[in-house]
């Protein structure tokens, strides 16, 4: 449990990337004390998957469990070289270590998601990192959770769905920046 990994007595801020966002929203939700900011890198409070392929996510989630989906969704997160020692080839191993039926049950999560509720109860500041090439996260995502929340402050970086593994130095510099206006 998150609650139990936090410090008691010291103030912090979570940093929360893609389908760990709706958790770090929920449990910021609910006011722990000394939290003092949440950064949200690339994620979402609302089902990224829109349209028919909401509708046919349920019953193509079990599918995953039998076909192969390393190679795409890595090509989706980082496009690029497939290299050895590429981010490429980095993310498509990390992507195939995970047992199929973990698979089919994020993509149950994700389509289910909405944590709405929770985001607008947050009284810290919030920073968006919103990247330009994100192809499995919808701007609408982004959107919603400002009608919910306009006072999210959204920095746009020019990079894929992972930008805080492929930009890091940039990712850093925004993210002290906001911590030292804390």
């Amino acid at each position: 449990m998150v609650l139990n990994e936090v410090p008691v007595s010291e103030p912090y801020v979570i940093v929360a990337e893609s389908f760990s966002t709706p958790l770090a929203i929920q449990f910021a939700g609910k006011n722990p004390p000394n939290l003092e900011g949440l950064v949200l890198s690339a994620g979402f409070a609302t089902s990224p998957v829109r349209g028919a392929l909401q509708w046919l996510s349920p019953i193509m989630a079990p599918l995953l469990a039998h076909f192969p989906v390393c190679g795409i969704g890595a090509k989706i997160m980082v496009p690029g070289s497939m290299d050895p020692g590429s981010a490429l080839a980095r993310m498509r191993a990390a992507i195939a270590a995970v047992e199929p039926e973990i698979m089919m049950d994020r993509v149950r999560s994700v389509v289910e998601c909405n944590a709405l509720e929770e985001l607008r109860k947050i009284k810290v500041p919030v920073l968006y990192l919103q990247a330009t090439r994100d192809f499995l996260v919808n701007p609408v995502c982004l959107e919603e959770m400002r009608r919910v929340k306009p006072e999210i402050e959204v920095v746009v970086m020019d990079g894929p769905h992972v930008i805080l593994q492929l930009m890091p130095r940039q990712a850093a510099e925004i993210i002290a920046g906001f911590v030292r206006r804390l």
